[in-house]
């Protein structure tokens, strides 16, 4: 190749390539491999940015109503003291209408009282059992009990711009508190920023180089890359 063909596609480079065109070449890419890192990282590693654990399930005891379960066949009403009993028969009203109910007993200090079914479930170890019973793992804070929150968590652009965050207010404000509770935990580490800033190295060669080459309609990045 001739030295005039390479100034002419030097020309052709800094005349065509925008910022907007340069973050859509060189950034989105590697930007998405980076998203899929850290997801994979939180939900099936458990490790937080600095690369330890995140932290450990919460195992104070607490009540739970049913809309809490992912799983609602596991909500099993119940109280502290509480315990079922066989459902009872009896009649209401003038015609003496028989329905059927089912009630419970409450042992307090010895004593027996009856009381309405319970609408909550007690859970002696806390947020720990409520993923336990449900059959999910407890050997590492994951992130993952409904799944909206890593869902929501996404790559967006802004011009030249490309972000990493949250598309509503709902998720990001979880985000907020369990960073506040445990530490850094979606941002990158420094191996996933440093394979990151790789993959954008290299492409910026690949493809300056093919523009040199070959001109600019020629130039092609992997997303591989």
């Amino acid at each position: 190749m001739e030295m005039s063909d390479y100034q002419k596609n030097i020309q052709n480079l800094i005349s065509k390539l925008t910022p907007e065109l340069l973050t859509e070449i060189l950034i989105v890419a590697p930007a998405i491999k980076l998203l899929g890192m850290i997801k994979k990282r939180i939900s099936k590693e458990g490790l937080n940015t600095a690369g330890g654990k995140i932290g450990n399930y919460s195992t104070n005891p607490f009540y739970v109503t049913k809309d809490r379960f992912v799983k609602a066949s596991a909500f099993k009403p119940q109280g502290k003291h509480t315990t079922q009993v066989p459902v009872m028969t009896f009649q209401i009203g003038k015609k003496g209408t028989t329905v059927r109910r089912k009630e419970t007993t409450t042992a307090v200090s010895g004593k027996t009282y009856r009381v309405e079914k319970n609408t909550t479930m007690y859970l002696k170890e806390g947020y720990k059992e409520l993923r336990e019973i449900q059959g999910m793992p407890v050997d590492k804070v994951d992130l993952t009990y409904r799944g909206s929150l890593l869902a929501d968590y996404n790559m967006g652009r802004s011009g030249q711009y490309v972000l990493l965050g949250f598309r509503t207010v709902k998720e990001g404000k979880k985000r907020d508190g369990l960073e506040a509770k445990y530490g850094k935990i979606f941002s990158g580490t420094n191996e996933e920023m440093k394979e990151y800033s790789n993959s954008v190295m290299n492409r910026y060669k690949k493809y300056v180089r093919d523009l040199l080459i070959s001109g600019y309609g020629s130039a092609n990045v992997s997303s591989d890359l």
